[in-house]
């Protein structure tokens, strides 16, 4: 009989995968870890095999995926290591299923469920198999309790283009989501498939009783660098007397890159209050090595003669 290798043993040899990573020894080693039924040792491995992207391991990972449901993987840390490797892995319709079982699954700890990462992986593994239920499936996470399948399922489906992905999107934002990262991701993605029509849509939560809501709109426009978005922001801030929300719109401004952003952030500079023309001035810093923007900002804030904003120029600015 075998003698059986303790977990310290098998993390040590997984030591040799960086080293050569689709080399013989490095195989072994991982072959070794993933029979392990303890969850530390299998979430390394398939860790290191999502991150390398080495090939040939699926039916590894799909065995230690069945032992990991029956041992103790209380934080499904495994699972989830397991659910990415198959992914980033690229193994193919092996994963597939790895996948559905997957989406099936919920183990509640406390007041958590931590298997709700490992739903929306499956999700997305699903959707790169391109399985004809692939969007039924993240339709479903779109509503799941956990915020790590909604963010899941929000990508998923802004990854496809699709028209159903558009109304899917903008009902879950019409309807709310109590965590900010997930309506984040619903915005941005649905600013991403359908700009036109859903500027106006996010740009209505920048009034938005919740400061955090409103925070999360005015980065998604930020982020989608669509010209009509700073109207959108200018206006808001025009309006908005929240000092954060305000400064946060100007952070957004700054994500926008382009030439009418940047002219209104330097006249905030020129002519904020302080505590916003430094936010301005630091939303700014991605063009300072545009050398004529970079006189004139150094122009305004030297004449401004604010300690804060000196000090900033010096810090950040240096030619």
């Amino acid at each position: 009989m075998a003698k059986k290798v303790s977990p310290d043993r098998l993390l040590n040899d997984l030591t040799v995968v960086r080293a050569g990573a689709t080399g013989p020894a490095a195989r072994v080693a991982l072959q070794a870890a993933l029979g392990s039924d303890v969850a530390a040792v299998v979430e390394k491995a398939a860790r290191l095999i999502g991150e390398l992207k080495i090939p040939g391991l699926a039916a590894e990972l799909a065995g230690a995926f069945d032992r990991m449901m029956s041992e103790r993987d209380s934080a499904c840390a495994a699972k989830i290591a397991i659910a990415k490797a198959l992914i980033d892995a690229d193994t193919g319709r092996e994963a597939e299923p790895v996948y559905l079982r997957g989406l099936r699954y919920h183990q509640r700890e406390g007041l958590v469920d931590p298997a709700g990462a490992l739903r929306g992986y499956c999700g997305l593994g699903l959707l790169g198999l391109r399985h004809r239920d692939a969007v039924v499936e993240l339709t479903d996470l779109l509503a799941d309790p956990e915020p790590a399948a909604r963010i899941a399922a929000a990508r998923g489906l802004a990854s496809t283009g699709r028209e159903e992905a558009v109304l899917l999107l903008r009902l879950r934002i019409r309807a709310g989501d109590p965590s900010a990262d997930a309506l984040s991701e619903c915005m941005t993605g649905l600013l991403r498939l359908d700009p036109e029509r859903s500027l106006p849509l996010v740009a209505e939560f920048l009034d938005d009783e919740s400061g955090e809501t409103r925070d999360v709109a005015a980065l998604a426009l930020g982020e989608s660098r669509h010209p009509a978005a700073l109207g959108e922001l200018r206006r808001a801030y025009s309006r908005q007397h929240d000092d954060e929300t305000r400064k946060t719109i100007l952070i957004a401004a700054g994500l926008l890159r382009g030439p009418e952003a940047t002219d209104w952030l330097v006249s905030v500079v020129e002519n904020g209050l302080v505590n916003e023309a430094l936010t301005a001035l630091q939303a700014l810093r991605v063009h300072r090595r545009d050398g004529a923007l970079a006189a004139r900002v150094r122009t305004i804030v030297q004449e401004r003669k604010v300690p804060a904003l000196l000090r900033e120029l010096d810090q950040h600015w240096r030619e």
